[in-house]
């Protein structure tokens, strides 16, 4: 078994041509309480830096902290920021809408519905900026898209029953009448409509 050297041997040597002598215990513990000292320098120093450096941050902080008036700008310029995007929402949304009815209008929707057919309109289909306000392209591109999905919304209504005023192919079916078929095709939303205004439904 290999005998272990003791480390502060190294510390303590006496001789000549370099014979090691004992070492004492005296010696030893001497030794022991120079690298001690050491150490505790080295990790004095390391204090002072560590202080001084969280010192430099707190004086940074104290300088950039946000005053009372700061705070109250900041607060102000975010309300009036708020209420500009709200601003800008409803003028989009109204301008949106305008088209949009316009635009139906021209097609062929049904007046009855033409409201209806405005609020279900997808409007994210719908270019708008607030310089340039509403694409017309993108209108019609969304009303078209409409139109082939709901194509029930372009239906022309019956005109009145008055026998004076028979109506379209000389017919005198009630204006509000259509087949059982012809309203399970339909969109909920106008299912739901013609109920409340009375339609009536044929076999």
């Amino acid at each position: 078994m290999t005998d272990k050297t003791d480390p502060v041997q190294d510390d303590v040597e006496a001789g000549v041509g370099g014979d090691q002598q004992e070492v004492s215990i005296e010696e030893r513990l001497a030794a022991a309480e120079a690298r001690a000292q050491k150490a505790e320098a080295e990790a004095a120093k390391h204090r002072g830096i560590r202080k001084q450096v969280e010192k430099e941050r707190d004086e940074f902080k104290a300088k950039t902290k946000t005053s009372p008036q700061e705070e109250d700008y900041k607060a102000l310029y975010q309300a009036e920021l708020d209420e500009r995007t709200k601003l800008t929402s409803h003028v989009k949304t109204t301008a949106i809408k305008a088209a949009v009815h316009a635009q139906l209008t021209k097609v062929g929707v049904n007046p009855a519905f033409a409201t209806d057919a405005v609020d279900l309109m997808d409007q994210s289909l719908i270019e708008w900026d607030l310089d340039s306000g509403v694409d017309a392209t993108s209108v019609t591109a969304a009303v078209q898209k409409f139109k082939s999905a709901r194509p029930h919304y372009f239906e022309k209504a019956l005109k009145g029953t008055d026998p004076k005023t028979p109506g379209e192919g000389g017919s005198n079916l009630n204006a509000n009448t259509m087949t059982r078929s012809e309203f399970a095709k339909l969109d909920p939303t106008v299912r739901a409509e013609r109920m409340k205004k009375g339609w009536k439904l044929t076999d």
